[in-house]
């Protein structure tokens, strides 16, 4: 999965937020509000996978860190005998 730039993503939420905010009457513009909807959709799909890879990373990370937590309080076992 590509690398998103968060700022980036914020801007152009905020920017989808301004426009939404500016709507008059669906009728008028329901071509851009239908648009501003599906770039809302894909954004949040991006946001989801950006944090399902962080929790997996987050896992992961602990699980190595359990791993040399252990060999340490081993090691230190050892030496104490």
């Amino acid at each position: 999965m590509a690398l998103i730039d968060k700022r980036l993503l914020v801007e152009e939420c905020l920017t989808i937020i301004l426009k939404i905010h500016k709507i008059r009457a669906p009728e008028e513009i329901k071509e851009e509000n239908t648009d501003l909807q599906q770039r809302f959709s894909i954004y949040a799909q991006f946001m989801e996978k950006d944090l399902d890879e962080l929790v997996k990373l987050s896992k992961e990370l602990r699980a190595e860190l359990d791993l040399f937590t252990q060999a340490s309080t081993k090691s230190k076992q050892q030496q104490k005998r």
